[in-house]
């Protein structure tokens, strides 16, 4: 089953590469994606957090509303990002070490239930690159 980031990439890719493609005409990224465990993500060098943001901004990434324009989306993603960067911060400090000790004891499957009960966000994504990078070869 295609995941949501997928469709949403899937739906929009070509409109962002054209829109950021147009402010940094110089850039040496990539926008192709690549599956990793639990989700999607670009490449290296990929341009996520103007993706992310580039989506909250022109409402593409929920239900547009009536009343939204750019600056109460911006004042919106704004403090969305603060609240997620606070919780982040705080829920990696703990599960980063835990994460890699689980990995440490080769205990990859306790750490993809645990990764699996997590909502999407930040620290989820962090993880799941903590286990794509642990299955590869």
């Amino acid at each position: 089953m295609t995941s949501k980031a997928e469709q949403l990439y899937k739906e929009h890719h070509v409109e962002f590469e054209k829109w950021f493609t147009s402010i940094h005409p110089n850039h040496e990224l990539t926008f192709e994606w690549e599956h990793v465990y639990d989700s999607g993500w670009y490449k290296e060098g990929m341009a996520h957090g103007a993706w992310i943001s580039w989506l909250d901004l022109t409402g593409k990434n929920t239900v547009a509303r009536a009343t939204d324009t750019v600056e109460s989306l911006a004042k919106e993603t704004q403090r969305h990002n603060e609240s997620r960067l606070a919780l982040s911060t705080r829920t990696e400090a703990l599960l980063i070490p835990l994460a890699d000790q689980l990995l440490t004891d080769g205990k990859l499957e306790e750490l993809k239930s645990l990764v699996a009960t997590f909502p999407p966000c930040p620290t989820r994504m962090t993880l799941a690159g903590k286990i794509a990078y642990a299955e590869t070869p």
